[in-house]
């Protein structure tokens, strides 16, 4: 599995290696980095006071096995846990909270596809890696997989 940059901001950039995470902070502006032999560029400043910080994450789908299956095809990249490791999308999700909680934000927003199939189990999955950390700062919109059996948990519009 090659290192790929997966967060890139004006004063940091995070690189992935499978399950391992790199994290390269205190970083300048608009300035050309190479970490682990991959090279990446800082974003450029935004000018003004920063008066929040709001993270957003999207089609987490707690309860699936695997990364990149779609419709059941697979043609595409498939990542999975090596035996023994938790399934590839609850390893993900656990870092990018990780990441989302060194960033202290004021809103972190996740948008559908929150399970692979809207169980319980999913939701409990869900509940505990976001919920947990983010508390009243955590806002969520479901997706197609969380209400394909009719299931109604966080229906309706959200207000951020």
């Amino acid at each position: 599995m090659a290192i790929e940059p997966t967060t890139i901001a004006d004063d940091l950039i995070v690189l992935h290696d499978g399950g391992t995470a790199d994290r390269f902070d205190r970083l300048e502006a608009s300035t050309e980095y190479e970490f682990l032999g991959t090279r990446a560029r800082t974003l450029r400043r935004p000018s003004g006071a920063l008066l929040s910080v709001i993270v957003t994450v999207n089609d987490v789908h707690f309860g699936e096995v695997a990364c990149g299956v779609v419709d059941g095809r697979v043609d595409g990249p498939i990542v999975r846990s090596r035996p023994g490791e938790s399934p590839y999308p609850e390893m993900m999700n656990r870092a990018a909270a990780s990441e989302i909680a060194a960033l202290h934000p004021d809103a972190v927003i996740v948008k559908g596809d929150l399970s692979r199939d809207g169980t319980d189990d999913e939701w409990e999955m869900f509940e505990a890696c976001y919920r947990t950390p983010f508390a009243d700062r955590l806002h969520v919109v479901r997706g197609n997989h969380d209400a394909y059996h009719g299931q109604s948990r966080y229906e309706g519009d959200q207000w951020i």
